[in-house]
């Protein structure tokens, strides 16, 4: 399971006092797609600043995912964020998917863990991650750590993301339902539960994915 930080950029000041008294500090959380763990996440922490921090107001922001959010948060046009720790680890020393160095980055707290699923519909040949050589799949949305995870996982199995498989990046909610239609042949998820997209998937088509987690 992957550890999630918080991140957060520190600013000189967070509520700002004017002579008519305080005035509200408006900030932003990133979060990832609706329908990912993020999204609800980072929706209640926002809803938690904006009821308990005085004079501060949150809003959850729809991002890409953890690359997106290290990125956001360390070029100062968000405030915090929900990131993988092995993708901060990366937007810190400037490694990975990240071409610079986010040194402002700190951590707050490690939020949940999270598990990788792989999907794929009953009918499908793939029993294996080897077997999704030459298929189209869902390494979801390009800035998420989803998608970091993904190439790590292909890689460590011999497959080149770019050469060896058809990637098509998608959110969370647009990989169930092209999963469901079989216009993709696999998809992946890295989150924690309950997620309401797969919580969706399930429901649509509940025999298939019931069926399936025995074979991969």
């Amino acid at each position: 399971m992957r550890k999630i930080l918080i991140l957060l950029l520190i600013f000189s000041s967070l509520v700002v006092f004017g002579t008519m008294g305080i005035c509200q500090e408006n900030i932003t959380v990133g979060t990832a797609s609706i329908g990912g763990t993020f999204y609800v996440f980072g929706t209640g922490i926002a809803q938690i600043i904006t009821k308990y921090a005085e004079g501060v107001g949150a809003t959850a922001e729809v991002t890409d995912g953890s690359v997106n959010n290290a990125q956001l948060v360390g070029s100062d046009q968000t405030d915090m964020g929900l990131a993988m720790a092995d993708v901060v680890y990366g937007a810190y020393n400037g490694t990975g998917k990240f071409d610079r160095k986010f040194e402002e980055l700190r951590g707050l707290f490690m939020a949940y863990g999270q598990m990788m699923h792989i999907l794929v519909r009953e009918d499908s040949d793939i029993y294996s991650v080897a077997d999704l050589k030459g298929k189209k799949v869902s390494p979801g949305p390009a800035g998420s750590g989803t998608n970091s995870m993904t190439v790590k996982i292909l890689e460590s199995f011999g497959i080149d993301p770019e050469k060896d498989i058809k990637l098509e990046y998608l959110s969370h909610e647009e990989e169930s339902m092209a999963l469901g239609d079989g216009t993709i042949d696999a998809a992946f998820y890295l989150m924690g539960t309950p997620c309401a997209a797969l919580q969706n998937i399930v429901l649509a088509i509940r025999q298939d994915l019931f069926q399936l987690r025995k074979k991969i």
